[in-house]
């Protein structure tokens, strides 16, 4: 199998490129402009049913099929648009491309990938390049918390270890140990705990001389330097009536150690929180360049990964101030405490809890510290790696378009009440949940409903109700599959507000990185089936959608109504459920009398106007 791209259009016309498979290494870096046409050309030794190219979710059907010396050729050509113009594959894309063939299985509709091919890189004009970078200067600026709570994977697929914390929960531990040592290091030195181990030397005779056995010994061995004396005061011993005396003597004496285990797991304990802050560091530093792929240097065009590597650097900007100032700290430590409590070497690790450091408040309060830092583990780097993952400006769009939500809810003031956040994301719901004025109010990320049959919908609230669908490849009615990955409708956000009692509306948003005229003309239609037509609630039937609402990007804000405008979201008589699109631009679209801010806020005062009997009222936002 075997599958090549030929540039018709542009500077590289004429070019011809195979593509890798998955896992298979490269010998060039395959990358691609947005603005260039493409042929795409199959070739297979045995004929295929129903096959297809696709780019992510994507699907595109072929435009031409033949037989030639032996092998079946499927062609995926471009549109013309007019004269010598044709549709870019890639219009409008930016980042890395994944391409693959793929079949459906008869009577199920469910795709199966039959080969995928390593990524490719699409380089962007300045125009979706300007844009990417304000979506990711807006990313940066929000709050890093919620964007870290967010972008947490699961346990299981970031490789989550028991005791592993994340980048941030391990910095502040790692403050908070040095703030502890900081204040107890100078009362630790001052009173250390130490031994009291005999040692023997040679020392001048004096009237404070003390002899012993060890002394006798030493003088048996040493009789030369003995010599007779008439005072007994002057004597050291006596022997046959005779009193001897010595210049030099050997005696035991009894000397403070400090090379004691307690003091040898304070200073590991000090080295470990050096190791520790230097691997955070090494990691928020290195983390960009070492996980991003290498650029592509084509004049007027930009790499995505370029602006990420930007990026990282704004989000990792205080962490890693933070890490040089904890290191500076902590050597400082090191030095006082080698000069003040030398040991002969460090223990490392979890210690044991011995009874001079636990009836020593000082070395008691420093042990805790110890045995709970070694319970943390090792640094879970999940969040960077989804955050760093983002693969194309669409999905970039999408979690700009769903951090522009709740910035909104964070921020604004409708009917005179606040947005209180009542939670952040877990792992298994990525949702941000709002009180508002006693209504509850939802922000739901990728929310799937699931078929009807399918195991996943056995006590899902919601499930997609449709029984029909349509073959993307050759447009044939088939009945909607009921099993298999695919079998869900999964719209990117939903604004769900509910009363006390558990009644509901649900505005369905969804992020479409394409031209206001194509979100109007494709996707409003095509979604409103989807979603609106195609998603109920399983035991009653009902619908709970108060509208849809389809938002692409643009060089200015503005909304098209599909309804009157005596029956759009601000009209005499609005219906429900609404549809309109929403084009807004980044950089602006923050502002509070931006487009979408205020049809968002419009669409909540319906909203909850429709649950509780209130006259719908135009939005008033104060921020």
């Amino acid at each position: 199998m075997r599958l090549t791209a030929k540039i018709i259009s542009g500077k590289r016309r004429g070019l011809e490129i195979e593509l890798t498979s998955f896992g298979l290494q490269s010998s060039n870096q395959i990358f691609f402009l947005e603005d260039e046409a493409l042929e795409f050309r199959l070739e297979v030794a045995a004929p295929l049913d129903d096959v297809f190219l696709c780019l992510h979710e994507n699907e595109v059907g072929v435009t031409g099929i033949k037989e030639c010396d032996g092998l079946w050729i499927y062609e995926w050509k471009p549109k013309p648009i007019y004269q010598s113009t044709y549709e870019c594959f890639f219009h409008n894309y930016y980042g890395m491309a994944e391409l693959s063939i793929a079949t459906r299985i008869d009577g199920v509709g469910e795709r199966v990938i039959i080969e995928q091919y390593s990524p490719v890189e699409v380089l962007a004009k300045k125009l979706n390049a300007e844009r990417a970078e304000k979506m990711l200067d807006f990313l940066a600026f929000h709050d890093n918390d919620a964007l870290a709570a967010f972008f947490r994977v699961t346990r299981i697929n970031a490789g989550f270890k028991e005791g592993e914390r994340s980048v941030s929960f391990l910095i502040e531990q790692l403050e908070r140990n040095v703030f502890l040592l900081m204040t107890e290091i100078p009362n630790i030195y001052s009173r250390p705990i130490a031994k009291l181990t005999p040692v023997t030397k040679i020392v001048v005779v004096s009237e404070n001389s003390v002899t012993d056995d060890t002394t006798l010994a030493w003088i048996a061995e040493n009789s030369d330097n003995i010599y007779p004396v008439d005072d007994q005061e002057r004597a050291i011993l006596e022997l046959d009536g005779t009193y001897y005396s010595s210049e030099k003597i050997l005696e035991n004496h009894l000397k403070e150690d400090l090379n004691i285990y307690e003091n040898q797991v304070i200073h590991g304990f000090i080295i470990s929180l050096m190791r520790a802050a230097s691997e955070i560091l090494r990691g928020l530093e290195e983390y960009p360049s070492s996980k991003i792929r290498v650029q592509s240097d084509i004049s007027g065009y930009i790499s995505f990964f370029a602006q990420l590597s930007k990026f990282a650097k704004v989000v990792n900007k205080n962490k890693v101030a933070r890490c040089k100032e904890l290191i500076v700290n902590l050597q400082r430590l090191k030095r006082t405490f080698d000069e003040r409590v030398p040991v002969s070497k460090t223990v490392i690790g979890t210690p044991q809890f011995t009874r001079k450091a636990r009836y020593n408040l000082h070395y008691q309060k420093v042990f805790h510290k110890i045995i709970a830092w070694h319970r943390f583990g090792a640094p879970d780097w999940s969040i960077q790696e989804e955050l760093f993952s983002i693969q194309s400006i669409p999905k970039l769009f999408e979690y700009y378009l769903l951090f522009l939500i709740k910035y909104h809810f964070d921020n604004a003031r409708l009917l005179g009440m606040k947005f209180e956040l009542m939670n952040v994301p877990i792992v298994e719901r990525n949702n941000f949940e709002y009180d508002w004025g006693g209504y509850t109010v939802r922000l739901i990320y990728e929310m799937k409903a699931w078929t009807h049959d399918h195991t996943s919908s056995f006590d899902a609230a919601l499930i997609n109700s449709e029984g029909w669908t349509i073959n993307s490849v050759n447009g044939d009615l088939k009945p909607r599959g009921q099993c298999g990955p695919y079998a869900n409708r999964s719209p990117d956000m939903i604004v769900c507000i509910s009363t006390p009692t558990g009644e509901q509306r649900q505005l369905i948003l969804d992020a479409k990185y394409t031209t206001s005229k194509k979100a109007f003309s494709h996707y409003l239609p095509e979604l409103t089936m989807k979603y609106l037509h195609g998603i109920h609630e399983k035991n009653t039937g009902k619908s709970f959608s108060s509208g849809l609402m389809i938002v692409n990007p643009s060089e200015s804000c503005e909304t098209r109504h599909f309804h009157h405008s005596r029956y759009s979201i601000y009209g005499a008589s609005p219906v429900t459920p609404a549809l309109l699109v929403s084009s807004l631009a980044p950089g602006m679209a923050e502002d509070n009398d931006s487009d979408f801010r205020t049809n968002l806020s419009q669409f909540l005062i319906l909203m909850r106007a429709s649950l509780g009997g209130e006259q719908p009222l135009h939005l008033g936002i104060v921020v």
